[in-house]
């Protein structure tokens, strides 16, 4: 018995790095849902679409006023909605992979169907996060020195 729970701890120990490889694989969306005062809007609608997929999620802004949500890497288009205001669109928002994106909405009064389209871009400078990141091309990845069966990298 002593073996076998031995043996499992071994096993455990020896995947516990592929679990810390695979961190930082998507970006995220985050932001404030205002009026036209400044004034935080509370439980605002946000539909994220991925353009290249076409797959929505839905989420909505806190009762502060405020979204934030994890998204695989892509090109975006946000709406947010909120009844009494105007429907507010940001279109090809860039999400990079472990990057924060901040994209803040401003609603204006009026109804729901007319709506406002805000294009943006992702800043250079992300001030939301402390991380560093880089893009590569996959023609990059694939000669990087990183793949062995044992985990490890290659030197």
């Amino acid at each position: 018995m002593h073996k076998l729970s031995t043996a499992l701890w071994v096993a455990f120990l020896l995947l516990l790095p592929a679990f810390a490889f695979a961190q930082g694989t998507r970006g995220t969306l985050t932001g404030s849902v205002t009026d036209p005062t400044g004034a935080l809007v509370p439980e605002a609608t946000i539909t994220i679409t991925e353009m290249k997929t076409g797959v929505t999620t839905t989420v909505a802004s806190s009762s502060a006023g405020y979204y934030r949500t994890s998204v695989p890497p892509g090109t975006y288009r946000l709406e947010a909605k909120k009844e009494g205001f105007k429907t507010a669109v940001a279109e090809n928002i860039v999400v990079p992979v472990a990057q924060v994106v901040d994209i803040p909405f401003t609603l204006q009064v009026g109804n729901v169907a007319e709506s406002v389209t805000v294009t943006s871009e992702a800043p250079l400078l992300t001030t939301a996060s402390s991380e560093l990141g880089n893009n590569i091309t996959p023609q990059e990845f694939a000669t990087l020195p990183i793949a062995l069966d044992d985990g490890g990298r290659q030197l």
